[in-house]
């Protein structure tokens, strides 16, 4: 089948896939180095508990922006890894 779609002149995925791949690579490459660039500006231990500052004076609430990050990271991880091998 698939002779017969390469011969109608039908681009298949392999080809495809090396077609595109520079484009590929190069776009989540800069899609990575502008995401660590806007997660440096939003830093979790230096911008936004200076920002909660304003918001709240409760020391409590302030320290728990590191720990509320750690948990949203991990936690899905935790709760998937029953459906893994």
């Amino acid at each position: 089948m698939s002779k017969q779609l390469e011969q109608a002149g039908l681009v298949t995925f392999e080809d495809e896939v090396k077609r595109d791949y520079r484009w590929n690579f190069t776009v989540n490459l800069l899609d990575w180095v502008f995401f660590s660039m806007g997660m440096s500006f939003a830093s979790l231990n230096t911008v936004l508990p200076a920002f909660a500052r304003h918001l709240t004076s409760s020391n409590f609430l302030i320290g728990l922006i590191p720990c509320l990050s750690t948990l949203g990271w991990l936690l899905p991880q935790i709760l998937i890894a029953n459906f893994t091998l």
